[in-house]
C-alpha cells in the first residue's frame, strides 16, 4: 500500500460513602504547605477515602471530591508533581480552553465544573496510569473520562496556532543573537529534529508504523528556539517514513519554499542533523565519510552544540508528559491531535515560568537514551547547490573567527 494513502497530516495552522466523608472531615488537614510530608499525607487521605481494595466483580470504589479535598489542599510542589504544570500555568490554561470546552458541551444535563474536566486529562497525559485508575481517582467512569479527554484535546488543538507560531522579526533578531552567543555561529534562528511517539499496533497497515527498532510509532517533527519552545510542529506520518520525506511534505517546508522572506531575514537559517537536506535556510553537518577537514569537523561540533536545544526540548516534552512515551490509544485518528495538544501544553508551561525543568529534562533524557533510534544518513536529493555553497562559506567564516 502506498504510504501517502494512509498518512495523516496535522498542521498547526490550523466513591466513597458518607462514612468516608465523615472520616475525611475528622482528619486534620492543613492548607497549602511546602512540607515534605504532603505526599504521605495525600496517601493517607486516599486510603481513608477508598477503603479496602477492589475485589473482582465488585462495584468500583471511587474517590469523591478528590479535587476539592486533596488537590486544592496540595502544596504548589505537589500539585506540579502530579499535573506537571504550576498553578499559574494551570490558571492560564483554564482561561484559554475553559470557554471552548464549555461552548462545545453546553447541552450537559448537569453542569460539571471546568476543573473537573481539565485536571483529570492533565493527570492522564502526565502519567502512564490506566483510564480506570484515573477515573476512580476523579470519581468518573471511563466513558466520561474519555469524553473530557476528547474535549480538552480538541480545545488545545483549536488554540494551537496562537501558542505554536513562527516568531516575528524582532523575536528572530533576539534569538539570532542568543544562538551566536551560545555557539559562535551567526544567523542561526532555530533547530529542527524529529522524534518517535510510540503506539500500540494499529488495526490496519501496521507494517508502515514499524520503526528501525521494530516498534510502532508516529513521527513528530519539531522546530524550537533556545527557550525550548516549539515554534512549529508537524505529525501524522507513521514511523517507517524518513525524516527527509516528512520534512518535504510538512506545511512549514512548503510555506518557506513559496515565501522564504516571510520566515527568514537575510542569511538566517535553521539547523538540523544529517537526516535533513541542505538549503540556504536549512544547514546540516558535513557527512562523515572519513575525509572531513579539520575546519569541517570544527563546524560540525559547533552545529552539534547548538542542536542540543531541540534534543533538550524533546527531553522536556517526554519528561513532563509521560503518556507520550507510549500512547496506548485504540483510535489512531486521535493520536496526532493528542501529540499536538501536548506540544501546546509544553509551550504554555514555558510561558508561565514552569519550575522543575531540569528534573523533567533528566527524566526525559533517560527515556530517549533507552528508546530513540540513531540518526540515519540519507543521500539527500533535495540538497541545493546554493545551500552547500552557503554551508562552505559559513564553515570558512566560523573557523576564521575562532582561530
Amino acid at each position: 500500500m502506498n504510504i501517502d494513502d494512509i498518512h495523516f497530516k496535522i498542521s498547526v495552522k490550523c466513591v466513597m460513602g458518607h462514612n468516608a466523608i465523615d472520616a475525611c472531615e475528622r482528619c486534620t488537614i492543613k492548607g497549602i504547605s511546602s512540607s515534605d510530608d504532603d505526599e504521605e499525607e495525600e496517601n493517607d487521605l486516599l486510603r481513608i477515602f477508598t477503603g479496602v481494595a477492589r475485589e473482582q466483580n465488585e462495584v468500583p470504589i471511587r474517590v469523591e471530591n478528590y479535587i476539592e479535598n486533596i488537590v486544592y489542599r496540595s502544596s504548589p510542589e505537589t500539585f506540579q508533581s502530579h499535573f506537571r504544570l504550576s498553578w499559574d500555568a494551570y490558571i492560564a490554561l483554564e482561561n484559554e480552553i475553559g470557554p471552548i470546552i464549555n461552548r462545545d458541551n453546553n447541552n450537559e444535563r448537569l453542569p460539571i465544573p471546568i476543573r473537573n474536566k481539565i485536571l483529570p486529562v492533565l493527570w492522564l497525559l502526565s502519567t502512564p496510569e490506566s483510564y480506570r485508575s484515573i477515573g476512580d481517582r476523579f470519581n468518573m467512569g471511563k466513558s466520561s473520562l474519555f469524553h473530557h479527554f476528547h474535549s480538552v484535546i480538541q480545545a488545545l488543538n483549536e488554540i494551537a496556532p496562537r501558542f505554536i507560531s513562527w516568531p516575528n522579526q524582532e523575536r528572530r533578531q533576539i534569538m539570532r543573537q542568543r544562538f551566536e552567543e551560545a555557539g559562535g555561529l551567526p544567523n542561526v534562528v532555530r533547530a529542527i529534529d524529529g522524534t518517535f511517539i510510540r503506539i500500540k499496533a494499529p488495526h490496519e497497515d501496521k507494517e508502515v508504523y514499524v520503526t528501525r527498532k521494530c516498534c510502532y510509532a508516529y513521527t513528530l517533527q519539531g522546530i524550537c528556539d533556545l527557550d525550548l519552545k516549539f515554534i512549529d510542529v508537524f505529525t501524522g506520518y507513521p514511523g517507517s517514513v524518513s525524516d527527509t520525506r516528512i520534512f518535504e511534505n510538512s506545511h512549514i517546508y512548503n510555506d518557506i519554499t513559496r515565501n522564504p522572506d516571510q520566515y527568514f531575514d537575510q542569511d538566517d537559517f535553521i539547523i538540523g542533523d544529517k537526516a535533513y537536506p541542505v538549503f540556504e535556510w536549512c544547514i546540516t553537518p558535513f557527512i562523515v565519510r572519513g575525509n572531513l577537514t579539520e575546519h569541517q569537523r570544527n563546524f560540525n561540533r559547533a552545529l552539534s552544540r547548538l542542536r542540543a536545544t531541540i534534543e533538550k526540548s524533546w527531553a522536556l516534552l517526554f519528561g513532563r508528559f509521560r503518556r507520550l512515551r507510549f500512547l496506548d490509544m485504540n483510535r489512531n485518528d486521535l493520536i496526532p491531535g493528542t501529540i499536538i495538544a501536548c506540544c501546546v501544553l509544553h509551550n504554555i508551561c514555558l510561558d508561565n515560568n514552569a519550575e522543575q525543568l531540569e528534573e523533567y529534562i533528566a527524566d526525559g533524557n533517560r527515556y530517549r537514551l533507552e528508546n530513540n533510534d540513531p540518526v540515519q544518513e540519507y543521500d539527500i536529493e533535495l540538497n541545493t547547490i546554493a545551500g552547500k555553497a552557503y554551508r562552505n562559506r559559513l564553515c570558512t567564516n566560523f573557523n576564521n573567527l575562532n582561530q
